[in-house]
């Protein structure tokens, strides 16, 4: 087993744009922080098999990663059961649209969770396109609806701007319909989602009002990386099991994918380092134990270049 870096603290999500643009007033925090957890262990499986249709999770996982304390369960039934009432809509131009719900199955199997996406989530998945990254480490420690909000979207449009919306589009955004008066829209959601953001992300967000005039008409928000900014958060011995495991396919898929060329580059690049580590050792044995061990520093120079790939992107 390869052993993953202990100072990788964060569980990075690529989150498909569709599922922020969530429709229904009534979700909470937590829902979205499951269904975060929920779509991150699909994200894995599917890496490992494109073909799977349905997925399970540990209900004890859903617990730690989404901020839900342990009630026999029954917050975890309710939370989820929740999430399938909830309506998502894509729209793709002025004529074509998409509309379906964020989760179409959950069930409870002894300890685990089955669940499964409609087809829109699970294409957008395998397709592996128009992602949004997300840390759930980040996420995991918003406790209000609209700070989880603001995050994603702060996230989603870091590299443009984000769109100027108007009020009724805010409203649909934070689902605050029920609020007729903009100052109950900025005192209740507004204020304390952002103050939020600020203090625990790795982000600063503000924003900026346009008046017709004594009327708010919309708003403009603005977002920053904070540079430097690492948020603490330990990482659970599972959640380090299943990001090691998660690298190791990764990489083996990388490392079948070479030309011949390419791979005994990585071969000698692995070997001069088993030798290094592993003086006196016969590199060209025909024991199993040496041939995988040898395996094992090649797929260790997969991780290190595959690494090094996603920085410079």
């Amino acid at each position: 087993m390869i052993n993953t870096n202990a100072n990788e603290k964060h569980v990075i999500i690529k989150k498909p744009n569709q599922t922020i643009t969530i429709t229904n007033k009534n979700i909470s925090a937590t829902q979205r922080k499951a269904y975060n957890v929920l779509l991150h262990k699909a994200q894995r499986d599917l890496l490992r098999d494109p073909k799977q249709t349905t997925f399970t999770i540990s209900i004890a996982e859903v617990e730690e990663k989404a901020g839900i304390q342990n009630t026999n369960n029954k917050r975890v039934r309710e939370e989820l059961e929740a999430l399938m009432d909830i309506k998502v809509k894509s729209i793709r131009d002025d004529k074509n649209w998409d509309a379906f719900v964020l989760l179409s199955h959950v069930g409870r199997a002894g300890n685990q969770l089955e669940f499964d996406f409609p087809g829109p989530i699970k294409e957008s998945l395998l397709k592996n396109n128009y992602y949004t990254p997300l840390d759930l480490a980040i996420i995991s420690g918003l406790e209000g609806k609209y700070a989880v909000i603001f995050y994603e979207t702060a996230i989603r449009y870091e590299k443009k701007q984000i769109p100027e919306l108007s009020m009724d589009e805010l409203k649909d955004l934070t689902g605050t319909q029920k609020y007729k008066d903009f100052t109950h829209i900025k005192e209740r959601c507004i204020e304390p989602g952002i103050k939020e953001v600020n203090k625990k992300t790795d982000v600063t967000m503000d924003y900026n009002l346009t008046h017709t005039g004594r009327k708010v008409t919309s708003i403009k928000f603005s977002v920053k990386r904070k540079p430097g900014k690492v948020i603490d958060v330990q990482p659970s011995k599972q959640q380090l099991v299943e990001e090691s495991r998660n690298q190791e396919v990764e990489a083996e898929n990388y490392f079948n994918s070479l030309s011949p060329d390419e791979r005994q580059r990585i071969e000698a690049a692995g070997d001069k380092q088993f030798i290094k580590e592993n003086p006196g050792s016969d590199i060209n044995s025909d024991e199993l134990l040496t041939k995988r061990l040898r395996h094992g520093y090649h797929i260790m120079q997969c991780i290190q270049e595959l690494s090094k790939q996603k920085v410079l992107q």
